[in-house]
């Protein structure tokens, strides 16, 4: 029988399909994933990571003053559901706690887009017990359509690199911060596909012979599905 590596196998599927993999994270572990499709958004949360190592411990909410805020569960980004919330103020957010003990060399990767009047310019931040950090310089979110059929690339950030202090920790938030507020009430945002992968380190256990595969093979047919729903950029 012809045997394949995790890693091979990765790099085969990347070159085939085009998937945005991090090529660093080869032989990297879904640590938690959050799609909105088993846990729909209708309250700031928590809700629950639908996959990754620690799905079971791991949750996303959202963070509004306002108690008029409306959450709801709109068409994500090639899938069929999201995390979308309304009247925006400077300061407020989606948050997404999980653990990364264990575990090094993070990848980060969320999908984003807003309405016209919801606000535009985000940071990304990091807490790992200690406060919010910044991580990265603000970065801009676009004005995208989404449905459930096919996918915006425009809408997706990342994979991004997190700094070697993210790893190993019981308990780690990532923020998407709103630096400005929308120029409406009405001014959504939404969310949707989010991922954060690790590597083992050296001196913890790792899955079973044939499942380190498997995992890597789910997140990557899981990405292709969404991708594959829509025409690819040329190029």
């Amino acid at each position: 029988m012809l045997k394949v590596s995790c890693c091979a196998l990765v790099a085969a599927l990347v070159v085939a399909s085009g998937f945005g993999f991090p090529a660093t994270a080869c032989g990297a572990i879904q640590l938690a994933e959050w799609t909105f499709e088993t846990s729909q958004p209708a309250t700031a949360g928590p809700h629950l990571a639908e996959g990754g190592w620690f799905a079971g411990s791991s949750r996303a909410h959202g963070s509004h003053a306002d108690p008029s805020v409306a959450y709801s569960s709109p068409a994500g980004n090639g899938s069929f559901h999201s995390f979308n919330s309304n009247r925006w103020s400077e300061g407020e957010g989606y948050e997404f706690t999980t653990s990364s003990e264990g575990f090094q060399s993070l990848w980060f990767e969320w999908h984003q887009t807003r309405s016209a009047t919801g606000p535009a310019r985000f940071q990304l931040q990091i807490d790992r017990g200690t406060g919010f950090e910044d991580l990265g310089a603000p970065y801009l979110v676009p004005v995208i359509s989404w449905t459930s059929g096919s996918l915006a690339q425009a809408s997706v950030f990342g994979p991004l690199a997190l700094p070697p202090v993210a790893a190993n920790l019981p308990e780690l938030t990532l923020r998407l911060t709103a630096l400005e507020g929308g120029s409406s009430w009405a001014g959504t945002q939404r969310v949707d596909n989010v991922v954060l992968w690790g590597s083992p380190l050296a001196n913890e256990p790792v899955p079973e012979p044939g499942t380190l595969p498997l995992l890597a093979l789910g997140s990557l047919l899981l990405g292709l599905a969404r991708r594959n729903a829509s025409p690819r950029k040329p190029g």
